[in-house]
């Protein structure tokens, strides 16, 4: 589990976010991650209608990890997430999956 400051792909920022990271070995996590986010539980969590954004890794063994990440698409930090994700040898494969939101447009 990390904390980090979160920014939704709307602009809205939450403090101290949870954020699951299933990556056992710290090579793996990205720079950026781990100037961004610290180790543990954070005090707040996301509202339920927000899935964060998550990075799924593959590496050479063929083992899956997941990444929570709190960085707005096409931010310069998202862009150095990804870019370190390329350019380390130890994954082999990568893809992202968005923020997911729930709206209740029964009331709009």
């Amino acid at each position: 589990m990390y904390r980090a400051n979160y920014v939704t792909d709307m602009g809205e920022n939450y403090f101290f976010i949870s954020l699951s990271v299933s990556v056992s070995d710290a090579s793996l996590l990205p720079e950026i991650f781990k100037n961004n986010a610290s180790q543990g539980a954070g005090f707040c969590t996301l509202p339920r209608t927000i899935r964060p954004r998550e990075a799924l890794l593959l590496d050479a063994s063929g083992e899956e990890y997941r990444i929570q990440y709190p960085f707005r698409p096409g931010s310069s930090e998202w862009l150095d997430f990804w870019n370190d994700i390329n350019q380390n040898p130890g994954i082999i494969a990568s893809r992202s999956i968005g923020e997911r939101l729930q709206l209740n447009l029964r009331n709009l």
